[in-house]
């Protein structure tokens, strides 16, 4: 279980999904297990274990009313983590149609060709005809922008109306929007690829240039944060962006404690511990990532 007071450095699951799924076609049989989650913090409310080979009829012919229908890996990567967290701060109904291997059976990759998780169908929105949405480069976190529409109701109408509604996910201004799609280019073109290169380097005579190079990028983030006086990334209310960052440091820092024995100086972590408390205290992160502990 997580407190607010527990530092990044002691993040505990291992990392996962750094690489992409191999995309192997070999014939893969293995049981399913659907569970389906109902409740704000993902307790479970109704719940069906059903044993299935190959697993492809279960991604056809759903039934109208079924929920969101999640794909995502057995190792639950930090990308799965993050939709689940989303989903549950949403209170978005899901099920769990399969929680896939590496390398990803030939029966996902008929349906979705790059094998990567998380992906989600969802059987009443009836302009995307079936079809999966996930993760891209240059969309990656596609899949979280699309549970916001669901909330908003956006996908159960013939031309989509941004402000029909608000999601508590996503700034309530423009001027926020930008704010966060600016953050999230942050963090996917210097932070993540700065902190991966450190954990992935093996030359003890580059060590301390990659080391200071992923402190730098999160400090060079978190200051601007510690300057504007928010708990959270763009203001006082949570959005996609910090869930996205959280669930990928969490993996990240864990591994790096692990395999190299770090831990996070106090002159960067002092700048993302308020950020880091006010994101693990909530309900949807203290329930989905404690059962990854």
């Amino acid at each position: 279980m997580l407190h607010a007071a527990t530092a990044i450095l002691v993040f505990t699951w291992t990392i996962n999904g750094l690489v992409p799924h191999a995309n192997n076609l070999s014939t893969t049989r293995r049981r399913i297990t659907t569970t389906i989650r109902t409740s704000p913090t993902c307790s479970t409310t109704s719940s069906t274990s059903t044993s299935l080979y190959g697993g492809y009829d279960a991604t056809i012919g759903a039934d109208p009313n079924t929920p969101i229908q999640v794909y995502c890996s057995e190792e639950k990567t930090p990308s799965d983590l993050c939709t689940f967290v989303c989903l549950a701060e949403l209170d978005l109904k899901y099920e769990i149609m399969s929680e896939l291997p590496n390398p990803v059976p030939d029966w996902f990759l008929r349906i979705h060709p790059d094998g990567t998780t998380p992906a989600l169908r969802n059987p009443v929105d009836k302009r995307l005809n079936n079809d999966i949405v996930c993760n891209t480069a240059s969309e990656t976190d596609k899949v979280n922008q699309y549970l916001c529409k669901v909330y908003q109701g956006a996908t159960n109408k013939e031309e989509e109306d941004p402000t029909s509604s608000s999601c508590p996910l996503l700034p309530s201004n423009d001027e926020g929007m930008t704010t966060m799609e600016s953050i999230q280019r942050q963090i996917d073109e210097t932070i993540l690829p700065a902190c991966v290169s450190f954990l992935e380097n093996d030359d003890i005579n580059n060590e301390a240039k990659y080391q200071a190079a992923a402190e730098n990028a999160l400090r060079l983030l978190f200051q601007s944060q510690t300057t504007a006086g928010h708990p959270f990334l763009i203001g006082s209310n949570l959005t996609l962006v910090d869930i996205y960052l959280f669930t990928h440091l969490k993996s990240i820092f864990l591994e790096l404690n692990r395999s190299k024995k770090y831990i996070l100086p106090s002159s960067t972590m002092g700048s993302m511990k308020s950020w880091h408390d006010a994101c693990a205290s909530r309900p949807a992160f203290r329930e989905v990532l404690s059962k990854q502990e």
